[in-house]
């Protein structure tokens, strides 16, 4: 069965790795057609945003990512 994945940012971002991970594990994932980024965050320290941003970027040329924001 093809499936849609979320993957939450949630809160201040301070951290990337977490969030990355999921992502990279949700873009192995043969089940998985796509992937909804739901963020729910003011914002937050420049470096781990960039670093999500840079995951998001090459990531969505393998599998479709959308964001959806809260």
């Amino acid at each position: 069965k093809k499936r849609v994945s979320v993957v939450e940012v949630k809160g201040e971002i301070t951290d990337s790795k977490e969030i990355i991970e999921q992502l990279y594990e949700q873009v192995d994932d043969k089940r998985v057609k796509g992937i909804v980024l739901r963020i729910d965050s003011l914002g937050g320290a420049v470096g781990p945003s960039q670093e999500i941003y840079t995951a998001v970027r090459d990531l969505k040329k393998v599998k479709p990512i959308v964001a959806s924001f809260g």
